[in-house]
């Protein structure tokens, strides 16, 4: 019989522990209203903005189908000022956390034939931090280098670059619905190094509608439910 009393016991942990997470789980209302604040936002994130022309940048069907994203917006910028430079500014925000992890540079870039290179140095971001990657691929007899500034957007409104603290929270079954959002500058390496700090200072202010939006969190959060 001991065999038919653990099963009964598993059994019943399981569905407590599904009622449980029914009784405390995330509102589905509060998570797709999150979701659509952010859609509407992204729709008026700006194509020109001061001496900068923008033009939409295609992104791969894998990347898109990998994501999955809410809300994407992917845009090379140019200005004629300072003797001409060049950026793409991606924002992303995902349903899932989850779905982020496959797009963290040091994974997503070497598997489309990238090498990285140095890495790991902090840099502001307007009031934020970002992360460097350095990457470079053979490209028929010359090389080409691009430098990415990389950082994270959780749930409850905090920023990191830490790809385990993304993994943190996507294993959190209540912050999860509510996603994360990624936002990436990739500059060239026809650009000096010199002008990334201000190029970074434009791309923040370009995004910066979104980001408010993406910093006050989700509206559970804001109402401390959620962890």
């Amino acid at each position: 019989m001991r065999g038919p009393v653990i099963s009964a016991v598993v059994a019943g942990a399981m569905l407590a522990g599904i009622a449980f997470s029914q009784r405390v789980g995330t509102d589905t209302e509060a998570v797709e209203a999150f979701h659509g604040q952010i859609r509407d936002a992204v729709e008026y994130f700006p194509v020109d903005f001061g001496v900068w022309v923008g033009h939409e940048v295609a992104l791969p069907p894998s990347a898109t189908k990998l994501l999955r994203p809410n809300a994407i917006v992917a845009r090379e910028y140019r200005t004629d000022v300072r003797g001409g430079l060049s950026a793409t500014l991606m924002l992303v925000q995902c349903k899932d956390i989850r779905d982020m992890q496959g797009h963290y540079p040091p994974n997503c870039y070497p598997a489309h034939g990238w090498a990285e290179g140095d890495t790991g140095e902090g840099i502001r971001f307007g009031s934020l931090e970002a992360v460097r990657y350095d990457f470079r691929r053979t490209a028929g007899n010359g090389q080409r280098e691009i430098t990415v500034y990389n950082l994270f957007v959780m749930p409850t409104g905090e920023v990191t670059t830490s790809m385990s603290r993304v993994r943190r929270a996507a294993a959190d079954y209540v912050m999860r619905p509510y996603g994360a959002a990624q936002i990436q500058i990739v500059i060239g390496d026809e650009v000096s190094p010199d002008e990334h700090g201000w190029i970074l200072e434009q791309m923040y202010t370009i995004a910066e509608p979104v980001l408010r939006v993406l910093l006050e969190g989700a509206p559970a959060h804001r109402r401390g439910d959620v962890r």
